[in-house]
């Protein structure tokens, strides 16, 4: 069974949306901070679950290179951040379960926020691009930065 294959037990279809999307009502990629959590595969998008501060139910995919979703999964574990569904044991009914008890439980998933947005690096384009300045020789400056924000904002 596939995470996109799961379907209501009423066999009803839903509109097809992105796996990452929210357990419950979110909207969008990310749908901002709360306590709602995320069903998701462990790819990058992780990132983008740490970035709002969601806890999440990974099912990592196991057949992804170097089996990178499942480390992805366990960072995110082991940081109290996220459960996870091993792919071979996935059904509708322990999704529903885990979804249904995570989201009946305020404080831990509240706990699970909290852990995530603790994983969030926001400032990781800059970090990398200081990395990459400094090994071209170049000084990281303040006025560089300015100019790509003015850039990024103005468009010219």
């Amino acid at each position: 069974m596939k995470l996109h294959d799961l379907r209501p037990a009423d066999g009803a279809r839903r509109p097809k949306t992105r796996v990452g999307r929210g357990i419950a009502a979110g909207k969008g990629k990310t749908a901002g901070r709360g306590t709602k959590g995320q069903k998701a595969r462990a790819g990058g998008s992780i990132f983008e679950v740490t970035a709002a501060g969601r806890p999440a139910i990974l099912i990592p995919y196991p057949h992804a290179t170097g089996d990178h979703q499942t480390s992805n999964a366990n960072w995110m574990v082991e940081a109290g951040a996220a459960e996870t569904i091993r792919d071979e044991g996935l059904s509708a009914g322990l999704l529903a379960e885990r979804v249904s008890a995570l989201l009946s439980d305020q404080s831990r998933l509240a706990a699970m926020s909290t852990a995530s947005a603790g994983l969030a690096r926001p400032d990781a384009a800059r970090r990398i691009a200081d990395e990459v300045l400094a090994a071209a020789g170049a000084a990281a400056s303040g006025a560089f930065y300015a100019a790509h924000e003015h850039k990024r904002r103005t468009g010219t």
